[in-house]
């Protein structure tokens, strides 16, 4: 599974039209929301990401998991 930046994806899908107030009728929003998912102000909803092709995944974990995942981040770091 890959790793997407909806901001990112967001403003490739907005570079494909003539300005953002185009973008935001495309996606069904108002520019000014637009404009705040673009600067990371705001969240994108699932409907923009379904619009996106994308979905968000959240994975739940244990404390015990989460220690496990700060330690093996930790040593690739280190390498």
């Amino acid at each position: 599974m890959a790793t997407v930046n909806p901001v990112k994806a967001l403003g490739q899908y907005v570079d494909r039209f003539p300005s953002q107030k185009d973008a935001a009728k495309a996606l069904g929003i108002s520019p000014a929301y637009l404009n705040d998912l673009l600067f990371a102000r705001r969240e994108c909803s699932a409907m923009i990401l379904g619009k996106l092709g994308l979905a968000r995944i959240v994975v739940h974990t244990t404390s015990r998991q989460r220690r496990s995942l700060v330690k093996s981040s930790h040593a690739r770091k280190e390498r």
